[in-house]
């Protein structure tokens, strides 16, 4: 787990910490049916769509958002239904860990499906013998439904995401603010990672500088900020002075959307354009190892496109 040596980081004081719509899921009073947004238990399945396998066993059904029952959350769904899965293997298929799946890598992944039209008759069943014969499921009742609601709320990012390297930097790492009339350039480092954030004519963009074999952080630094100098920018000498110290941001519980909750160190990099899909923490059904969390991942572009073929999925616990 990460360990800091200080209670707080660094921010510049014109930004201010970024906030996400999310949905807090809480245990709803709402029936279940094979539609209704739960977690754990019996999945929505249409002739068309049996239960998914993969590696020859089935999956481990997870959750799933019937969103036409949820709130609206910008930039998800309004309509449809997805429904989440992590396969029967180790670790559960997590994306860092699993080594010997290169599949799991495979477009599309098996983590999740998206349901537009969810009118044809619910007809599949659940293969529970052999989950039970499993016990690896995550929830130790992996067959009691627990229905959910979405409880609207802006989250804000919180120490354990990798966007909170972002805008947070380490008190003793290297660090410029480069202007160019409105344009700036801030580089600096969080947790031995060096990020280089652009806003040109107010859009914002992210880099990750390749750590060359054999340099440095300093050698990464120099470089972004030469890099930045050629194209127009200067440093400007009066940084430190909006510099200021915040605390550690407190995470959330299981939620759609929002931000990720980690418990130790965020495998993305802070420049990694993917957000979090959906939150299952330990205040469900499902537990992770020891008191752990997980997270599905997914592209802005392919959350838009309603594309979820794509999905990462990774947790963690003490």
């Amino acid at each position: 787990m990460f360990e800091s040596t200080s209670l707080d980081d660094l921010k510049y004081s014109f930004d201010s910490i970024p906030t996400r719509p999310a949905l807090a899921l809480k245990e709803s009073t709402r029936p279940d049916s094979p539609t209704t947004s739960k977690v754990c238990g019996t999945p929505y399945l249409p002739e068309h769509a049996p239960y998914p396998y993969y590696d020859e066993r089935p999956m481990f059904f997870i959750a799933q958002f019937n969103f036409t029952e949820l709130e609206p959350l910008p930039g998800f769904p309004t309509t449809g239904l997805l429904q989440l899965f992590v396969p029967d293997i180790e670790f559960w298929g997590d994306s860092w860990m699993v080594t010997d799946k290169p599949d799991l890598c495979a477009e599309p992944t098996p983590f999740a499906r998206y349901f537009e039209d969810f009118s044809a008759p619910h007809v599949g069943e659940m293969p529970e013998e052999e989950i039970e014969d499993s016990g690896e499921h995550p929830a130790p009742e992996p067959f009691d439904p627990v229905t959910i609601d979405g409880v609207p709320f802006d989250q804000e990012v919180n120490y354990s995401t990798h966007e909170y390297g972002r805008f947070i930097f380490d008190t003793k790492g290297p660090r410029a603010l480069l202007r160019r009339g409105r344009d700036f350039v801030d580089i600096h480092t969080y947790r031995g990672n060096l990020v280089s954030r652009w806003v040109i004519g107010g859009k914002t963009t992210f880099e990750q500088p390749h750590l060359d074999l054999g340099k440095t952080t300093k050698d990464a630094f120099d470089a972004a900020v030469a890099r930045a100098e050629k194209e127009g920018f200067t440093v400007y000498p009066h940084a430190d002075e909006y510099l200021e110290t915040i605390h550690y941001p407190q995470a959330n519980g299981s939620s759609l959307g929002g931000y990720t909750i980690l418990l130790n160190d965020s495998r993305l990099l802070p420049s990694d354009p993917r957000i979090v899909l959906a939150t299952i923490d330990q205040d469900s059904s499902c537990q992770w190892g020891d008191c752990g969390v997980a997270n599905f991942y997914i592209h802005p572009d392919d959350l838009a496109a309603r594309n979820f073929d794509r999905v990462v999925f990774s947790w963690d616990c003490f």
